[in-house]
């Protein structure tokens, strides 16, 4: 399985290879958990070999919803890495899957495959922070955008007190950015 974030050292990053789960007009977020309906072959077969080999998946949005296109013309650059939490056939033949967002990653290049999707990845790690200086900027940046999710999520009533009341523990600003981002609709 993947190591944690604070596990990996940069120069211990090289390209990788994964199944890829290309997605329509979804996105996903590290630490976010979602629940997708899958029906295209490939899509399938990519899951269900990564499931098989107990590898994560890696999810990237296509920019062309209704496009059946798996290039790199038609993928967003960046996605994320996923563990697939949960899997069930469905009585008309689609795949309902739990995924759990873990690390983002870049498209390097994709990987021509008459079964699978598949994408040779580069995985980025969130860990550079501004110099000094840009620090102070940052924590007035982060905390405006967690007084503003505050205010947003009292008038949403799909959040919960419970993701708010969470935020202030959260140490990484990389991860409150996408504890939020999961959250906006």
């Amino acid at each position: 399985m993947l190591k944690q974030r604070s596990q990996i050292k940069k120069e211990q990053l090289q390209s990788q290879t994964f199944y890829t789960l290309p997605l329509r007009d979804m996105v996903i977020f590290p630490q976010m958990t979602s629940s997708i309906l899958v029906g295209r072959e490939k899509s399938l077969a990519s899951i269900e070999e990564a499931r098989k080999l107990n590898l994560p998946i890696f999810a990237v949005t296509q920019i062309d919803a209704t496009s059946n296109n798996f290039d790199e013309k038609s993928l967003y650059q960046a996605g994320t890495l996923c563990n697939i939490v949960e899997s069930v056939k469905t009585s008309d033949g689609t795949l309902k899957i739990v995924i759990q967002g873990l690390l983002r990653a870049n498209v390097k290049r994709v990987i021509k495959s008459d079964r699978f999707f598949c994408c040779e990845t580069e995985i980025v790690i969130d860990d550079t922070l501004p110099s000094e200086n840009k620090n102070q900027e940052m924590l007035g940046l982060i905390k405006s955008v967690i007084d503003n999710f505050t205010k947003y999520a009292k008038y949403n009533k799909k959040i919960s007190q419970d993701i708010v009341a969470s935020i202030p523990r959260i140490r990484s600003p990389f991860e409150v950015v996408y504890l939020i981002a999961s959250n906006i609709n």
